[in-house]
């Protein structure tokens, strides 16, 4: 995830990710700097590419940057649209419980990831 912002935006600091420093509004529909932006085939790339982020950072033991990471999905005109938004901030609420929780030692009292829910290709490409 994080060679992939990197890609998006090479002067991104992981240590203190706030992505709305680098964001451009205007998106490449060509190449590969598309993926990094909101583009026609996933309406929410952006948002949906924060929200996963943030519950890797999560499930790693780092709600404090989970927090920051999760914020960045706010950035885009789009959010106020995103079917997703409140399932973000409800992350961002909990994401220190959310880290606790990973730490056990049962992978079935882990709390769900965005790759194993509802929103897992719906957060980027639904309309």
């Amino acid at each position: 995830m994080w060679r992939s912002i990197e890609a998006c935006q090479p002067e991104f600091q992981r240590e203190s990710p706030y992505y709305r420093l680098h964001f451009q509004p205007n998106a490449p529909s060509r190449g590969p700097a598309r993926v990094c932006y909101n583009v026609p085939k996933a309406p929410h790339n952006f948002e949906g590419f924060f929200l996963h982020n943030g519950d890797m950072l999560v499930k790693a033991g780092d709600p404090a940057r989970a927090k920051l990471m999760y914020a960045n999905a706010r950035i885009v005109p789009s959010f106020s649209s995103w079917a997703f938004r409140e399932l973000l901030e409800e992350r961002i609420r909990t994401a220190d419980e959310r880290a606790r929780a990973f730490a056990a030692p049962d992978p079935k009292a882990w709390p769900e990831m965005m790759v194993n829910s509802r929103a897992a290709c719906t957060g980027c490409h639904q309309r």
